[in-house]
């Protein structure tokens, strides 16, 4: 077949549209091109078949739709609104919600397959999967390979062993499940997920798993067909409701959520072949359906952002309007001249790739740069993506479709997919293969002895009388005959843990931590953010027992470490308060705020502080050390400017914690230490000092950066 136009639409033996199933939106049998499409009745458009004089073999609600080139014009919508999220976020915040559209239209296009071939009695379970495999594997196939090579010559051992992890998931459909049990789609790990867009695929392959199934069990019963459409429609959004407050992440990714935007597709499907005369109407109102939509998707996209509850009752904006402007028709105002014009069209044709491409090439952009990805890099990316989409449509995927379906075909591109996941699988149990050139480097070498001073400081089970204490407790240098040291305090004390382990072991002393990760180390404080890491610490009452073990060992030196300016600001990441906030409060059935935790911190700080003052001869109370802009990532140990903060930046943001535990010098046995003095002699705080990487992230002191200040913090015992 000669091709004159890299992008003109092909009839096609598919119909489906999303991130992960993009085609034209021309359905088998008619293989009918744009330049075929009928008018419409006069004086109205409907998104059901014409019902005329031309219809006398078969009515024609069981007729194939021609070519609908505003489809595909709603898909450019769709796929430039995810695009211009992922490359612009703070710009365009609500762009994520074209995954949304997407799911729609999917739903309206498969399910007219599937439902117009059950009435002809010519569907075959085989024959559908067949398109499914020749659509979708091809445009994967190229993906998954370059992600394979590039991350070859690119990526730190970490890196790569989550890449291949992420290609298993790719590859076998289940992203959306795996990333469900690692973390949310806002999370700050996000940008360093090259294949985590693959999690719409996963849930669209998995519906389509069983909805055929379903279907053709019940779609000769007319009752049964509507029970079932509206039956799981409104199990999905039902669940979904349910679950988008109490668990945001598994709203998000789970397949039982989202199943409810695929059916708002399959539910008009059913009804503009079934039942035309319901979705008939004059030009006017189509057009005012398709300005509603228009208006929905818009408003979805300017005022939803990644910190509101999503998918929740705000998923109804994108995929609401989806539906109207798919049912107001070809001919309404907008979908005519806007969703249907040769740009649109066009965009629409290569969305499928274009998803495909963009995220990975803005990912390893954001992994190799820790972050810090111009503006005019990113937009050269999403340029770099939509050529690589013209051309995996032109040279890909247009070549397979016109080629005649055989099974050797099908199991060549199912083998070959097979194979790249397990290459995945293979990364993942190698570790992301260290023996690779990148991966010989100074940082990585210097991360790796960071792991070898934490293993060589075993600890034992502390066995203390409380077991709610006992349970947090571990302990070090247990054959040790002289003082007692005691460290209590969140995460922030784990990074401090190897000095203070090196300084029992060079004064034979013994050492018990008390470490709780993301709770306050506070008398009568819990956080009320439901998040999974909170869930130890939203009641009151957890840290009285170990307050009154630690006063009961009646240690020798106290050290009382946290990260104050969690607790007191919320959890900020690149200057953005995320949604697992970590405020605190006093009250038991409250939710924490700013103000709560600021009002906690104040009088529950010097309560605690008092409390184990009175316990010991020597509490060591730390202030925090800076927050740096990005992780400090082992590619950066030579060029730790990309991450240092500015001094004047910290005084400023923690000046309220710093405050605080500077009055608990007043104290006579208790004394402050502070490392700013020596990360912060200037106007730049450092992040790496004589080539050794102070932290092991954004906050977190690493095991060498600690045990640069091993000194001080005896001094200052």
């Amino acid at each position: 077949m000669r091709m004159t136009n890299p992008i003109t639409p092909l009839p096609i033996n598919d119909g489906g549209s999303s991130p992960g199933i993009d085609t034209s939106a021309t359905f088998p049998p008619t293989g009918l091109h744009r330049d075929t499409l009928q008018d419409a009745p006069p004086g109205g458009a409907t998104c059901a078949p014409d019902v005329g004089a031309a219809a006398r073999v078969a009515p024609q609600h069981l007729r194939a739709p021609k070519y609908r080139p505003d489809i595909d014009g709603l898909r450019a919508v769709a796929v430039t609104s995810v695009v211009a999220f992922h490359a612009l976020p703070s710009e365009l915040r609500g762009g994520f919600v074209g995954v949304d559209i997407f799911f729609v239209i999917s739903g309206f296009l498969i399910s007219t397959i599937i439902f117009e071939s059950l009435e002809e009695n010519r569907f075959s379970y085989i024959e559908f999967y067949i398109r499914r495999i020749r659509r979708i594997f091809p445009a994967l196939l190229a993906v998954l390979t370059s992600c394979f090579v590039f991350g070859w010559f690119l990526l730190m051992p970490a890196e790569y062993r989550q890449l291949g992890k992420h290609m298993f998931g790719g590859s076998t459909f289940l992203s959306n499940i795996m990333l469900w049990r690692e973390a949310g789609y806002f999370d700050n790990t996000a940008p360093t997920k090259p294949l985590l867009h693959l999690w719409s695929l996963g849930v669209e392959e998995q519906f389509y798993i069983f909805w055929p199934l379903l279907v053709s069990f019940v779609y000769r019963r007319r009752a049964a067909i509507v029970l079932l459409l509206g039956g799981v429609a409104a199990a999905s959004l039902a669940l979904n409701l349910m679950t988008s407050a109490s668990d945001p992440t598994a709203a998000f990714y789970s397949p039982f959520t989202r199943f409810w935007e695929l059916m708002i597709g399959a539910i008009l499907a059913w009804v503009t072949l079934n039942k035309p005369g319901l979705v008939q109407f004059g030009a006017r109102t189509s057009s005012a359906l398709s300005a509603l939509g228009v208006l929905l998707i818009g408003t979805a996209i300017a005022f939803i952002s990644q910190n509101d509850v999503f998918p929740g009752w705000r998923a109804l904006l994108p995929t609401a309007g989806a539906f109207l402007i798919i049912c107001a028709g070809p001919r309404a105002w907008f979908n005519r001249h806007v969703l249907g014009s040769r740009v649109a069209v066009s965009i629409g044709l290569i969305s499928y790739p274009l998803y495909l491409w963009h995220w990975p090439l803005l990912s390893f952009a954001n992994i190799l740069e820790g972050g810090f990805v111009p503006v005019e890099a990113r937009l050269a990316l999403v340029l770099t993506s939509i050529v690589l989409a013209v051309l995996t449509y032109r040279y890909i995927e247009l070549p397979i479709r016109a080629t005649k379906s055989s099974l050797r075909q099908t199991a060549t591109l199912c083998a070959m997919l097979v194979g790249l996941g397990a290459a995945g699988a293979w990364l993942f149990v190698q570790e992301g293969l260290p023996s690779r050139p990148v991966a010989n480097n100074a940082g990585l070498a210097l991360l790796e002895q960071d792991g070898q001073i934490r293993d060589s400081d075993p600890s034992a089970p502390c066995h203390l009388a409380n077991p709610n204490a006992d349970k947090f407790c571990r302990a070090y240098n247990t054959s040790a005959t002289g003082k007692l040291l005691v460290i209590w305090g969140d995460s922030h004390g784990g990074g401090w843990l190897p000095a203070i382990v090196s300084i029992a072991k060079d004064h034979n002393m013994r050492l018990m931590a008390f470490v709780h990760l993301g709770c306050p180390p506070l008398l009568g404080t819990r956080r009320s953010d439901g998040a999974v890491s909170s869930r130890d610490c939203s009641r009151l009452g957890l840290a009285e027992p170990i307050v009154s073990t630690i006063q009961q060992l009646k240690p020798d030196v106290i050290f009382y470490i946290s990260r104050w300016s969690l607790y007191g600001n919320g959890w900020t990441r690149y200057g953005e308060l995320q949604k697992e906030t970590h405020f605190i409060t006093t009250s038991p059935d409250s939710d924490a705020t700013l103000a709560s935790a600021r009002a906690a911190l104040s009088s529950q700080f010097p309560l605690t502080v008092k409390a184990l003052a009175a316990s010991t001869r020597r509490l060591v109370v730390f202030q925090n050390p800076p927050e740096l802009k990005h992780d400090l990532l082992p590619r950066f140990y030579a060029h730790p400017e990309r991450v240092e903060p500015l001094t004047a930046d910290h005084l400023r943001n923690e000046a309220f914690e710093r405050d605080l535990v500077a009055q608990a010098a007043s104290l006579p046995n208790v004394r402050v230490f502070d490392p700013i003095p020596r990360l912060c002699s200037g106007p730049v705080c450092q992040a790496v000092i004589d080539g050794v990487p102070l932290y092991e992230d954004d906050n977190h002191m690493s095991a060498q950066g600690a045990l640069l200040f091993k000194q001080a913090i005896f001094d200052t015992m």
